[in-house]
C-alpha cells in the first residue's frame, strides 16, 4: 500500500513531525495536535490569511460578498461572479470612495482590490493598489496596511504568470525606469510589520507570521534557490496544527521532488492527503493529484497512476471546465497559464512512464502492451487538454446536443424531462428540458435553486435510465402523489406537454439525461473504436515539451488502439527553439508585414521567397519526415496543432528536394478542432445529416472608413485589379445559386446573424476586410479580430466594425459553414493550446461546425477565384474537405497561382466530411 493512501489523522501526524525534524534540523517548531479543522470565515484561504481578513473588514454584508466572491471563483464562476456584483452596484468608482472617512475608504479599496483580482481583472488591481501606495504607507491601520502588501504580492504574481504564458507582450506598456519590488522584499516586510507591529491575539500573529514564511518558501522554490528555503524553514518557530497546512505541504513536496528524495516527497503526499479534499480548493486538489501521478510514476503503479490523471479532470470537468465560458477572458488565463502546464506534465509522465517500462522489459510482451496503452493515455491527455478549451461554449455544446437527440429512438407519445440549472455555475434559474420523439424544448420554470437542492426536491420523482427507454409516469400521478413537485415543477411544462401530445414521461436527472440518454450511442461506438475511414488518420502535433525541451510530440492516430509516437528533435535538425520559432514567424507574418512593400528591393525580395522555399522543405523534414512510415496508405489527414505550431502553412509544405511537389498534392487536409470533438459529430450524425441543402449568403464591401485605409494601406481598393463587390459578378457568371450583399453594412450583417435562430441552413461568406489584432475591450470574451464593413456617410469608425466577440455570442448553429475570405482570418493576437483566439473562432464559439479561414494576408485576388472553384466543386457533390483540397491543386495549376503564397493561406478547419448542396430560394 502506498504510504500517502494511509490518510489517518494519527498517521498523517506522526508524519508531519518526523519531516518537520527533519527540515527544521534542529528546533522542531511549536505545534498543536487535533483533528479538528480551524473554524475559518473565509474558504480556500489558509489560517493567517483568513484571520487578517476578520480584522480588515468587521462588515458583515462586504465579508458575505467576499465569500461569494471566493466560493465562485474558485470554481471558475467569473461570469456569474461579474453579473452578481453588477446586480449588486458593486464597482470601483475612486470619486464616491474619496468621500469616504478615511479607514472606511481604505478598507474599501482593498474590497475591490480582492473583487477584481478574485475574478482576474489583476493588472486593474494591481494599478489602484501602486496609485495609493502612499496612503497605505502613512494611514493605514496595520491589518490595513499588511492585506495592502499581501495582495501586491498576489497581483504581481499572476502578472508574471500571465507574461511567463506569453499572452500579451506589456513590455511597451510597462515603465521599465521602475525596477519592481521583489515579491520575497515585499513579503519579508510584511512579516516584520505582523511581527513587531501588529496588536491583536498571539494566535493571530503566529498563524499570520507562518502563512507568509510559507509564501516565501513557495517563491524560492519557484526560484529553484533551495538554500533559501532550507533557511526559511529553519527559522520556522510556529506551524500551528501542521496535518492542516496543505499548502505548505505540498511546497515541501515538490521541493522534495526536485531534490529526488521520494521517500520524504511521499511522506508530504501522506500529511497533505488527510485534509486536502475537505478545503475544496480547486487548485490545490489539482497540484495534489499530479504530484501524487508523479509518485505512482515513480512505484510502477499504472492503475493508480491513470486514475489521478482521471480524477484531475473530472475536478476540472465538476469545475472550471463547467462554470464559465472557454475563451472568457479569465478562463483564458486559468487555461493557459494553469490547467494546460497540468496537462502538459501528465503528457510528458505518460510517454516517460512508457519509455521506462520499454526499456527496462523490452522483451516482455505484457509489458510492451502496457507501453502501447501508456501511448494511447498520453495522446487522450493532449486530446483532454484542447477539447477542454472548447467544451464549455453554449453553442458548441448546442450542436452536440441537436445531433445526439437525433440518436434517440423515444416512442411517439413520450418524454424525458430533466431540469437543469440555466448557465454553467451550480446555482440559477431552473429550466426544464424535454426531449421527445420528433422535438426538443426548453421552458423556464421560474425556480431558483442550487443544485443539491433541486436534486434533493425531485427526488421522489427521479428514475433511473434503462436501455429500452420506458416511460411509466405521467402527470396526473405525480400531481396526485407529490402535488409540491407538480405545482413547482411539471405545471409551468404542462401546456406544452398537451400541445404535443405526449401522455407519458421519465423524469432523469441531467447527468443521467446527457450521458446514459444522448451520451448512450457515442459510448457504445467510441469502445468499438474510432470512426475513422480508411486511407484516413488524424495527426497531432504537441507543443507540451517545446520551449522546455526543444522536442515535439507527434502522434499519428490509426485507430483507438493504433496510436503512433514519434518524439521530435529539434537538434537533430541543429535547431534551437527560438530559432525554429522565429522561422515560424517568418511564415505567418510574411515579408511583407515586416517593410513597406514598395520600398522593398528585387534582391532583398527574392532572398526573401527562396528563404519561405527553404523553411517549406525544412518545416516537411522536420514534422511529416519521421512519421511518413505510417502514412503510406493515408489519403486524408486531419491535422490537430497546439500554439504555435498552428501558424504553419502544411499544405504548401514541400515533399521533395528535386521537384515541386508540395504535401496537399499528397494528401488532402484539414484541420479540426480535436479529436474527440471531430469523432462525436461524425459518430451522432446520420448518413442523411452529412448531406445538406444550404443557400449561399454573400457579403461584401465597396467603401470602408478612411481611418482603415490608414491603418493599412496594403489593404487598400486601389491595389486591387478590380473591387472586392466583383465577387458577386464572379459567381453571377459561375450561375451559381446564391443571395448577394453587396455595400454589407454593420447592421445588414447583424440583423442577418440574428435571424439566423430556427433558420434554413446556409453557408456564410465574407469577403471584404478584417483586422486580426484588433479587439473589442468591454468584453469578457478574449477574442481579437474584426470584420470592417461598409462605410455609410455620417458613421463613425466604429460603427463599421463587427467584433469576433460580438459574433460570438450569436447563435450560428444554422451556418454549416463559413467561408472568411479575407486576410489573416484563422488568427488572433493570442494563441492557446486549443489554438488561435481569432475572427474564425468567434465563428466556432457561436455554433458554425465548419470554417475556411486565411493564415496571413491574402496575395491580390486569389480570394476571388478560390470562391468560384471551392463552390463548383461544392455543387458536384463533394464533400467540403474534398472540395477545399481539389480547390488549391487547381488553384496550383493556374499561371497566375501556381505559387504557395497565393493558395498556401487558405485553411479548412472544422467538420470537412459534410457535403453541402447550394440551392436557391426555391
Amino acid at each position: 500500500v502506498t504510504q500517502f493512501e494511509i490518510s489517518t489523522a494519527e498517521y498523517a501526524d506522526v508524519t508531519a513531525h518526523k519531516l518537520l525534524s527533519t527540515l527544521c534540523r534542529y528546533d522542531c517548531p511549536e505545534y498543536i495536535t487535533s483533528n479538528v479543522p480551524p473554524d475559518l470565515m473565509y474558504p480556500f484561504l489558509p489560517e493567517g490569511l483568513s484571520l487578517l481578513m476578520e480584522l480588515v473588514f468587521d462588515d458583515d454584508f462586504k465579508s458575505g460578498l467576499l465569500i461569494n466572491v471566493m466560493e465562485a471563483t474558485n470554481f471558475g464562476a467569473f461570469s456569474r461572479t461579474e453579473k452578481m456584483l453588477l446586480s449588486e452596484n458593486i464597482k470601483y468608482e475612486e470619486s464616491k470612495i474619496s468621500e469616504l472617512p478615511n479607514e472606511e475608504k481604505l478598507t474599501e479599496i482593498l474590497f475591490h482590490v480582492i473583487v477584481l483580482r478574485r475574478v482576474q481583472k489583476y493588472r486593474d488591481a494591481f494599478k489602484i493598489l501602486e496609485s495609493i501606495n502612499e496612503q497605505f504607507l502613512n494611514d493605514s491601520t496595520t491589518p490595513q496596511r499588511l492585506l495592502f502588501l499581501l495582495e501586491k504580492c498576489f497581483c504581481q504574481k499572476l502578472i508574471q504568470l500571465e507574461e511567463s504564458g506569453n499572452l500579451i507582450d506589456y513590455s511597451e506598456q510597462r515603465d521599465n525606469t521602475k525596477q519592481p519590488i521583489s515579491i520575497i522584499d515585499i513579503l519579508n516586510e510584511t512579516m516584520e510589520i505582523s511581527q513587531t507591529k501588529l496588536e491583536t491575539d498571539k494566535n493571530t500573529i503566529k498563524e499570520l507570521v507562518f502563512d507568509i514564511q510559507t509564501l516565501i518558501i513557495e517563491e524560492y522554490i519557484q526560484l529553484k534557490q533551495n538554500k533559501m528555503v532550507y533557511k526559511q524553514l529553519r527559522e520556522l518557530v510556529y506551524i500551528g496544527n501542521p496535518i492542516f497546512k496543505t499548502q505548505f505541504w505540498l511546497q515541501i513536496a515538490k521541493l522534495k521532488l526536485s531534490e529526488n528524495n521520494i521517500n520524504e516527497f511521499i511522506s508530504c503526499l501522506a500529511v497533505v492527503d488527510y485534509a486536502i479534499l475537505n478545503h475544496d480548493n480547486v487548485l490545490q486538489i489539482c497540484d495534489y493529484y499530479l504530484l501524487s501521478a508523479k509518485a505512482y510514476f515513480y512505484e510502477y503503479n499504472y492503475d493508480d497512476f491513470v486514475d489521478c490523471r482521471e480524477k484531475n479532470d473530472k475536478l476540472l470537468t465538476e469545475t472550471l471546465f463547467k462554470n464559465d465560458y472557454s475563451s472568457s477572458t479569465a478562463s483564458i488565463f486559468q487555461y493557459k497559464t494553469m490547467i494546460t502546464t497540468w496537462y502538459d506534465e501528465y503528457e510528458v509522465l505518460c510517454i516517460n512512464f512508457a519509455n521506462e517500462i520499454r526499456v527496462k522489459t523490452s522483451n516482455n510482451l505484457q509489458y510492451n502492451e502496457l507501453s502501447e496503452k501508456l501511448i494511447r493515455e498520453a495522446f487522450r491527455t493532449v486530446d483532454w487538454r484542447i477539447t477542454r478549451g472548447y467544451v464549455t461554449e453554449e453553442f458548441i455544446l448546442a450542436n452536440l446536443f441537436e445531433l445526439q437527440i437525433k440518436t434517440v429512438k423515444i416512442p411517439e407519445d413520450c418524454a424525458y424531462l430533466t431540469f437543469k440549472i440555466n448557465g454553467l455555475y451550480k446555482k440559477g434559474k431552473i429550466d426544464c428540458i424535454i426531449l421527445a420523439s420528433g422535438f426538443n424544448d426548453l421552458v423556464r420554470t421560474g425556480l431558483d435553486l442550487d443544485e443539491d437542492d433541486l436534486l434533493t426536491r425531485l427526488a421522489p420523482v427521479l428514475k433511473d435510465v434503462d436501455k429500452e427507454h420506458k416511460f411509466e409516469q405521467n402527470i396526473d400521478q405525480i400531481k396526485s402523489e407529490n402535488p409540491v413537485i407538480y405545482k413547482d415543477f411539471l405545471a409551468p411544462v404542462e401546456s406544452v406537454l398537451k400541445d404535443c401530445s405526449i401522455l407519458n414521461l421519465k423524469i432523469v436527472s441531467d447527468n443521467d439525461l446527457y450521458r446514459k440518454v444522448l451520451g448512450m450511442k457515442t459510448k457504445q461506438l467510441s469502445k468499438k473504436d474510432l470512426i475513422i475511414p480508411p486511407e484516413h488518420c488524424y495527426i497531432q502535433y504537441s507543443s507540451c515539451t517545446l520551449k522546455t525541451a526543444g522536442t515535439i510530440y507527434c502522434y499519428v492516430i490509426l485507430s483507438r488502439h493504433n496510436v503512433k509516437f514519434t518524439l521530435i528533435d529539434l537538434k537533430k535538425h541543429n535547431l534551437q527553439v527560438n530559432k525554429f520559432l522565429e522561422n515560424i514567424t517568418f511564415m505567418a507574418e510574411g515579408f511583407k508585414e515586416e517593410q513597406n512593400e514598395n520600398s522593398i528591393s528585387e534582391s532583398d525580395m527574392n532572398e526573401a521567397l527562396d528563404k519561405c522555399k527553404t523553411l517549406r522543405r525544412e518545416f516537411f523534414k522536420i514534422l511529416f519526415e519521421p512519421i511518413m512510415v505510417h502514412l503510406e496508405q493515408i489519403k486524408c489527414i486531419k491535422i490537430i496543432a497546439e500554439e504555435e505550431l498552428l501558424y504553419i502553412p502544411y499544405s504548401s509544405l514541400l515533399t521533395s528536394d528535386i521537384a515541386e511537389e508540395y504535401l496537399i498534392d499528397s494528401f488532402e487536409i484539414s484541420f479540426v478542432l480535436s479529436a474527440s470533438f471531430d469523432q462525436t459529430y461524425q459518430m451522432n450524425s446520420p448518413n442523411n445529416e452529412s448531406n445538406i441543402s444550404c443557400k449561399l449568403e454573400v457579403f461584401t464591401t465597396e467603401t470602408v472608413h478612411s481611418d482603415f485605409k490608414k491603418k493599412d494601406d496594403s489593404q487598400e481598393e486601389d491595389d486591387l485589379d478590380y473591387p472586392l463587390t466583383a465577387i458577386i459578378k464572379k459567381l453571377e457568371d459561375g450561375k451559381l445559386p446564391f443571395t448577394g450583399h453587396a455595400k454589407a453594412s454593420k447592421q445588414e450583417v447583424e440583423i442577418f446573424l440574428e435571424s439566423r435562430i430556427n433558420s434554413r441552413p446556409c453557408i456564410f461568406h465574407y469577403a471584404g476586410h478584417t483586422f486580426y489584432d484588433e479587439q473589442q475591450l468591454a468584453s469578457n470574451y478574449a477574442l481579437s479580430g474584426c470584420m470592417i464593413l461598409e462605410y455609410e456617410n455620417g458613421n463613425n469608425c466604429v460603427d463599421t466594425i463587427l467584433y469576433s466577440n460580438q459574433i460570438a455570442n450569436y447563435d450560428l448553429r444554422n451556418i454549416h459553414l463559413a467561408v472568411l475570405n479575407s486576410c489573416s482570418t484563422f488568427k488572433g493576437s493570442s494563441l492557446t493550446k486549443s489554438g488561435h483566439l481569432g475572427l474564425a473562432r468567434g465563428f466556432i464559439i457561436a455554433g458554425v461546425s465548419t470554417v475556411v479561414a486565411t493564415l496571413i494576408d491574402l496575395d491580390t485576388n486569389v480570394s476571388l477565384e478560390f470562391a468560384n472553384i471551392f463552390y463548383k466543386h461544392l455543387q458536384e457533390g463533394l464533400t467540403i474537405s474534398h472540395s477545399f483540397t481539389r480547390t488549391i491543386r487547381d488553384l496550383k495549376k493556374m499561371d497566375d497561382y501556381r505559387s504557395p503564397d497565393s493558395w498556401g493561406p487558405f485553411i479548412l478547419f472544422g467538420s470537412g466530411f459534410k457535403t453541402l448542396n447550394i440551392v436557391d430560394d426555391s
